[in-house]
């Protein structure tokens, strides 16, 4: 008999008897869920959402620290690199649903970080071609917008920045994906 439970986004997930501790992709908004061992008090079965992982590619480890701060008090799973190479490693590695880009990076600059995530073409990537990247620098000026956005960058935020709109800009991208 299949055990049927709902995901946090209110949809109903199916899944084989006896698939406790196993995971389960909800069909809605494709978060990834850990069935739970123990039933709730009322004999439902439950489970455990994944927490997304959130990759953040800045060589300021002061505003780094600050970004962390903020997304793992979200909820999310923070990862850090402070140079564009190492960036690009984890992008590779360990596979973020989200990256937040600066631009001027020791090692490997972030349009060319961004450039190469976002190549379906590119071996290395392995399907991360499909992360949102969020570009997050203090270049302002139209052009360095414009090759952004050409280079596969989803959203550009200049420095300084809200961190209301570095929030709801990172929940509408990871929300868009979900449902692609």
């Amino acid at each position: 008999m299949p055990m049927n439970f709902m995901c946090v986004c209110g949809a109903q997930v199916v899944a084989p008897d006896g698939s406790e501790g196993k995971k389960a992709r909800c069909p809605a908004c494709k978060r990834v869920l850990t069935i739970d061992k123990e039933r709730d008090s009322k004999g439902r079965v439950t489970a455990t959402p994944e927490r997304q992982r959130i990759l953040i590619v800045e060589d300021d480890a002061d505003l780094a620290a600050i970004v962390r701060e903020l997304l793992e008090v979200e909820g999310y799973e923070v990862l850090v690199a402070y140079d564009g190479s190492t960036g690009l490693d984890m992008v590779y590695e360990k596979a973020p649903d989200l990256v937040v880009l600066d631009l001027m990076l020791p090692q490997i600059n972030g349009f060319e970080v961004c450039r190469k995530i976002k190549d379906p073409a590119n071996v290395a990537n392995k399907n991360c071609w499909r992360t949102p990247v969020i570009i997050l620098s203090a270049r302002s000026k139209d052009r360095d917008v414009r090759y952004g956005k050409a280079v596969g960058a989803d959203a550009y935020l200049q420095k300084p920045f809200k961190t209301t709109e570095l929030s709801e800009t990172i929940g509408k991208l990871l929300e868009k994906k979900a449902v692609e």
